[in-house]
């Protein structure tokens, strides 16, 4: 009679374990799936606007032939595209202060990170506050 007690108990400790597990897994988000055809629907960023984020890295040559950088990140892009090139230019205030190297955008995220090199004679902090024109400023510009 023990032995048929002990395992009507393993047998609902597990089903309750089952039961828990398929409520965690029904209360979690699926993954947002955002295909070509919603990208070029998304509203585009107006050329001109400023997208402005914080040096949150630094780093010297990374790899042989590198030069030394800088990068940060912006979150709040929401639903719009970015619209930044390799080549645009990176500001502090008004002044130049690096030229973009890198770009990782994720749509889903509405996030961009951004590694940019600096201007010869330029000192980047990390912390500094620094943005570049959404639509596009090439580095010859301004």
């Amino acid at each position: 009679m023990r032995s048929w007690n002990r395992g009507l108990l393993y047998i609902a400790a597990g089903a309750a374990c089952l039961g828990g597990l398929q409520l965690a897994l029904v209360a979690q988000q699926p993954a947002r799936q955002i295909d070509a055809g919603q990208l070029q629907a998304q509203p585009k960023a107006a050329a001109g606007e400023r997208l402005e984020f914080a040096v949150v890295q630094s780093f010297d040559a990374r790899h042989a032939g590198d030069t030394p950088g800088h990068a940060g990140r912006f979150g709040e892009l929401k639903e719009l595209r970015p619209r930044v090139a390799l080549g645009d230019a990176v500001f502090r205030e008004e002044a130049k202060v690096g030229e973009v190297t890198g770009l990782g955008w994720s749509p889903v995220h509405g996030s961009l990170e951004v590694e940019f090199k600096p201007v010869d004679g330029v000192r980047v902090c990390v912390g500094d506050s620094v943005w570049l024109r959404r639509g596009g400023e090439p580095a010859g510009g301004k």
